[in-house]
């Protein structure tokens, strides 16, 4: 790739500078201690009256093999986010992860497997190393459409070598916000379309956001990528529809990912849009530490809420919490091979 040829490159007086990033892509809460979160998921009380007659062995160790059996990935996560806000290390992830995640899991009738940690922003590559010596955790690298502006050779050269990771399974998140645009418009273009070229080069999957951008998104992704690629389209919160179905008939091997927004209040509108998705095409996401579902708002969210969005997803459906739990975690498994 060549500054010159391409533009794509240059450096002006209005790229974000590693300070600004920081600065935008934090949330209202980031310099608040991380608190336990007031709601804690109850079982329903049956009185006396109403007790249910004694189940047998048998009937108990159906219910634990089924509850053993109900294993989830977080898709999409940003692990290095959410410590960073706790103003704690790596090496705190063993603790927090047998304190917090496992814990709620459990109490949704769930067990944690890992989850996929997803790097968009070049001051985290470095630090990438620590966290995929982790069990469970694995990685994707690629640079959000905010950082678009600080796409450069050299960036580049680091994601590459990055895809010859054993525990890298996807080149993202990348793609267009049009609805920040923290980096101009033309540039998201360019090096979205740029990063597609890179995935297919290095044949990893690809993991895709996108907001605000619904038309430019669907032109560039099928003028450049193969009918057959394997993608995320991560976190989708669009009211439209016909978008989700384009992009599910325009690539058989797509998925759309869905988070804790789809439990916040007046977005009922996500009950159509969900409706018109095959389970088998629905990934479950937390997008860490963003986007904490009901109950846990203004704290941030963790793998650990996974459960909570897979309820929602089955209410929504009219089916059984199992049923997501179980076919989604098969998804994770096809777009990602893990």
């Amino acid at each position: 790739v060549s500054t010159q040829s391409t533009g794509m490159f240059k450096t002006q007086e209005s790229q974000v500078t590693w300070k600004k990033i920081s600065v935008l892509f934090s949330m209202s809460f980031r310099n608040q201690p991380y608190s336990q979160p007031k709601f804690q998921y109850k079982p329903k009380t049956i009185s006396s009256q109403t007790q249910p007659k004694q189940q047998t062995t048998l009937e108990t160790e159906t219910k634990q093999e089924i509850k053993k059996k109900l294993t989830y990935l977080d898709s999409h996560a940003h692990l290095h986010r959410l410590f960073e806000q706790l103003k704690q290390r790596t090496n705190t992830y063993p603790s927090f992860l047998k304190a917090e995640i496992k814990p709620l899991a459990e109490s949704l009738n769930s067990n944690y497997e890992g989850c996929v940690n997803v790097y968009c922003a070049p001051k985290y590559f470095k630090q990438a190393h620590e966290w995929l010596e982790l069990e469970g955790v694995w990685g994707t690298f690629g640079i959000h459409p905010h950082y678009a502006s600080t796409y450069t050779q050299d960036i580049e050269n680091q994601i590459c070598k990055w895809m010859s990771h054993p525990k890298c399974i996807a080149w993202g998140e990348c793609g267009l916000d049009f609805f920040k645009n923290r980096s101009p418009m033309d540039v998201q273009i360019t090096v979205f379309k740029r990063q597609m070229e890179m995935a297919i080069k290095h044949d990893k999957p690809l993991v895709v956001h996108s907001r605000d951008a619904e038309d430019m998104t669907l032109s560039l992704m099928s003028q450049t990528l193969p009918r057959d690629w394997k993608i995320h389209f991560h976190c989708f919160t669009s009211r439209n529809v016909k978008f989700a179905k384009t992009l599910l008939d325009m690539f058989p091997e797509l998925f759309i990912g869905f988070t804790g927004v789809i439990t916040f209040d007046k977005t009922s509108y996500f009950d159509n849009i969900i409706k018109s998705i095959p389970l088998e095409r629905i990934l479950l996401e937390t997008d860490t530490p963003y986007m904490a579902p009901n109950g846990f708002r203004g704290n941030p969210s963790h793998p650990g809420h996974i459960p909570i969005v897979a309820r929602k997803i089955a209410d929504i459906l009219g089916t059984d919490f199992e049923t997501v739990m179980t076919v989604c975690r098969e998804n994770v498994k096809k777009v990602y091979g893990i």
